[in-house]
């Protein structure tokens, strides 16, 4: 057999298994349009990450029973900006992928020369949750990104945003936010007082070590940082951000994607975050909230003279700052990449 019969039969070989792993990816996807469909109708099926902790329990019987009473979503969208904020800022705005947060990511990164920030979004997240694993080989960012996509395709922002906190973990073995909200408040989401609801959002990164029984100082910090921004750039009249202060995605939404042995408190070593002040926390209330729409191109209430009140949006200041909560460490059950 000469050289150019061995290349030719292996290059046809080559093709063929290509071929076939192609033929079973698209297999795989397809096989996911029946669970994207009912989650646009509103139903809420146990995700992998359940299903993977409920193997856990069966073998370690010492792990707390599973709380998760999945329930449609009935907090309004001002109710739900905390998590916004602080899981995807620009939730509404990006097709699953947020390029910016991830150029804000690499930036953050190269200036740390360590692998700190994730830019993962909420549907990113969702996706992670209902079918894969918390593995960060290669075949599950693929399989992430494409049904990502398909996902945002198919399913609205709403349905995904009722999947995602009826699904995320807020505790051990506890998941999605009604179970959280009994168990750490003993009520329903609907409720909530504001800073309960902050609660629950600055428990997502990491919910086994910080939450409202912890009370580590990660929560406590991160906690603050979600009111203050919600006040800074979401209130009727926006406080301009401190000279050199990072995007709004930097400030609090992007998630953390550390390794176990980095705490949340060693990643925010020389991170200027101020401590809680009442003063700070309670000034903007709920009604006052404004959102993107409500603004006009320069951050400003629409209808308001531009040159009086113009403030600076967030994504108009520059990066170069240094970031004052990046974002926030993902226990090893629910690593965001």
């Amino acid at each position: 057999m000469t050289d150019d019969t061995r290349k030719s039969k292996a290059f046809r070989y080559a093709l063929m298994a290509f071929a076939v792993i192609a033929g079973i990816e698209c297999l795989y996807f397809l096989s996911k349009i029946p669970s994207f469909l009912r989650m646009n109708e509103g139903t809420i099926d146990r995700s992998a990450f359940i299903e993977r902790y409920e193997s856990k329990r069966k073998a370690d019987s010492k792990l707390p029973a599973l709380k998760w009473n999945p329930k449609p979503i009935t907090l309004s969208k001002k109710q739900l900006l905390p998590f916004i904020v602080a899981e995807d800022s620009r939730f509404y705005q990006h097709s699953g992928i947020d390029l910016q947060a991830i150029q804000d990511a690499i930036s953050y990164n190269l200036k740390k020369r360590r692998f700190v920030v994730g830019a993962s979004t909420i549907s990113q997240q969702t996706v992670k949750n209902m079918f894969l694993t918390p593995s960060r080989n290669p075949v599950r960012k693929w399989h992430e990104l494409i049904l990502t996509l398909m996902m945002e395709a198919l399913v609205s922002k709403k349905n995904i945003l009722n999947t995602y906190l009826n699904v995320a973990e807020f505790g051990t073995g506890i998941y999605g936010i009604n179970a959280a909200a009994h168990h750490y408040y003993g009520q329903p989401p609907s409720s909530l007082g504001r800073d309960q609801i902050v609660g629950l959002a600055a428990t997502l990164p990491s919910p086994k070590k910080s939450n409202p029984r912890t009370q580590s100082r990660f929560f406590t910090k991160r906690k603050a940082k979600i009111h203050r921004t919600i006040s800074r750039y979401y209130s009727p009249k926006p406080q301009p951000p401190s000279e050199g202060a990072p995007p709004v995605s930097k400030l609090v939404g992007l998630p953390l994607d550390g390794d176990e042995d980095l705490l949340p408190e060693t990643d925010l070593d020389g991170i200027d975050i101020e401590e809680p002040n009442v003063s700070e926390v309670d000034t903007t209330d709920y009604d006052e909230i404004m959102f993107e729409s409500e603004l006009d191109d320069l951050g400003n209430p629409k209808g308001e003279d531009e040159e009086e009140n113009h403030t600076p949006t967030p994504e108009s200041e520059s990066a170069e700052g240094e970031d004052q909560n990046p974002g926030s460490e993902k226990d090893d059950e629910t690593p965001d990449d």
